[in-house]
């Protein structure tokens, strides 16, 4: 049986944690530096995969400067994709854009 001090303590502990929650709620926690540094990777990523690509496809492997212009203005043919590598994404895009207008689902 609960005695009217284990009550009273019981409630107390609830509005307690209950203003933890609301101040817990409305803080703003940032991941991966807040917005500058979700730009920075969407930026910084792209530009890493096709450093790296470049370095597979042309030159053996290798690490090259990446800030010698010579290095970009080569390698940047090499990762253009096809005209058939362009047909196959766009189909499939157009194919998921008619299935999830179509079918059944959420």
């Amino acid at each position: 049986s609960t005695t009217p001090r284990d009550s009273a303590i019981s409630k107390s502990s609830i509005k307690i944690d209950t203003q933890k929650d609301i101040a817990r709620d409305t803080a703003i926690i940032y991941e991966f530096g807040g917005p500058v540094g979700v730009a920075l990777l969407m930026i910084g990523f792209p530009v890493l995969m096709s450093y790296l690509f470049i370095c597979l496809g042309s030159h053996a492997g290798h690490l090259k400067n990446p800030f010698d212009m010579e290095f970009w203005s080569d390698g940047l043919r090499t990762i253009f994709p096809s005209w058939r590598a362009i047909k196959i994404y766009l189909g499939f895009n157009a194919f998921q854009y008619v299935t999830a207008a179509s079918l059944p689902g959420v």
